[in-house]
């Protein structure tokens, strides 16, 4: 609790006041004797704890003169309505001191006390400001000590409280998030939510554990560029674990859906399994880089057959197209046939007896061209070929 030290101002005061308020003229004798008066009982009031009695002469008082009488007077006025617990009152008695009489001799104690007036009314941030205005304009007061004692008190106070918000925005924040991610038709708000949650607080301890989440809905909701970015976020903030093939994969994956071929055959390359090693070549191709595949698939091609056949034909068939987009016509030849007949993969043979027969048509072999077709109609005659099978 901050002290408070509001105490009434001294005996000799009221003579001084009196002989201010002589000076009246005569018309205003009679207004002056009852302020006079007021000011008297008031004191009294306030001497024996009346202080609602007090508060109300004070005012009478005040209403009745001017000037230092009337500074007085609000100040007593405050004095009772705060002993009274009246704070709001106290604080606007002290405001209308400072506001009719800025350069009073009390301004300096109403300042104090409206400080306190207002802790008590729970405005802290005000009461720091007031408190802090009052040392910066009377540093060597004699409440000044105290002043710096109640600033310390309220900024403590505040730094807690501002704790206590922020810890309460927080757990409303995850609330929020958790309550969406239970929704399998908002995945898309989850990993929004997410996101705003940790541009404000990226070092949150669940940071981790939410970045999963929003990878998770990103992949659920079905949308590449969502789960591109989420997988990117989640795989350049965390160790590497066992979560993070799977999340290289989707990011992979996303990026190919999007037509970025080039970003997805890295992705696959990061995630250094043999499949999709065979997928990074294939999408180099497909992005132009027609050398880093050639070399990347030939090697591939080596090292998967015969144990993987399936794998190794399809590492097969990108090198094939890449010396065929180098016009290198009979190593493109040698290699397509090396996928039909001695890989013998039943899924990648009529592929390769078509790129073969295309081989041939670029070539201008056209009787090999007709040759291969015929022979990729009799051997599958329910095969139906893609051009483009990558």
């Amino acid at each position: 609790m901050i002290p408070v030290t509001v105490t009434p101002f001294l005996r000799h005061r009221l003579l001084r006041l009196l002989a201010f308020c002589a000076w009246a003229a005569a018309p205003l004798a009679d207004a002056a004797e009852d302020a006079v008066a007021a000011y008297r009982r008031a004191y009294a009031c306030l001497a024996s704890n009346r202080l609602e009695e007090a508060a109300a002469l004070f005012a009478q008082a005040a209403a009745a003169t001017n000037g230092e009488a009337q500074a007085a007077a609000r100040l007593g006025q405050g004095e009772a309505l705060y002993r009274a617990q009246h704070w709001s009152e106290a604080e606007s008695a002290y405001r209308a001191l400072l506001a009719h009489s800025p350069n009073s001799p009390y301004a300096a104690r109403a300042l104090y006390a409206r400080g306190f007036a207002e802790y008590k009314r729970g405005r802290l941030p005000e009461a720091l400001a007031t408190l802090s205005g009052f040392l910066a304009r009377y540093p060597d007061h004699a409440l000044a000590a105290s002043a710096v004692s109640a600033t310390g008190t309220l900024a403590r106070a505040l730094a807690a409280q501002a704790a206590r918000d922020e810890s309460e925005k927080l757990r409303r924040a995850l609330a929020e998030i958790e309550a969406l991610s239970r929704d399998s038709a908002r995945a898309r708000q989850t990993v929004s939510a997410v996101q705003a949650f940790l541009s404000e607080h990226p070092g949150h301890p669940q940071a981790a554990a939410l970045r999963d989440l929003a990878a998770a809905c990103a992949i659920k909701a079905k949308d590449p560029a969502l789960t591109v970015d989420a997988c990117r976020d989640c795989l350049t903030n965390r160790a590497v674990d066992a979560r993070s093939s799977g999340l290289r994969i989707e990011l992979a994956q996303s990026l190919d859906a999007l037509g970025r071929h080039a970003e997805a055959a890295e992705a696959f390359a990061a995630v250094g399994t043999p499949e999709a090693n065979v997928r990074c070549a294939e999408l180099l191709f497909k992005s132009g880089r027609t050398a880093e595949a050639l070399a990347r698939a030939s090697a591939l091609r080596k090292r998967l057959a015969p144990a993987d056949a399936a794998l190794a034909s399809r590492a097969g068939l990108v090198a094939g197209d890449c010396l065929a987009a180098q016009a290198k016509w009979e190593e493109a030849e040698r290699v397509y046939l090396e996928v039909d007949v001695l890989l013998g993969d039943r899924a990648f043979q009529p592929v390769a007896l078509e790129r073969l027969a295309d081989l041939y048509g670029k070539w201008g072999r056209t009787a090999e061209e007709t040759r291969t077709r015929d022979e990729l109609r009799r051997r599958y005659p329910n095969a139906t070929q893609a051009t483009d099978k990558h």
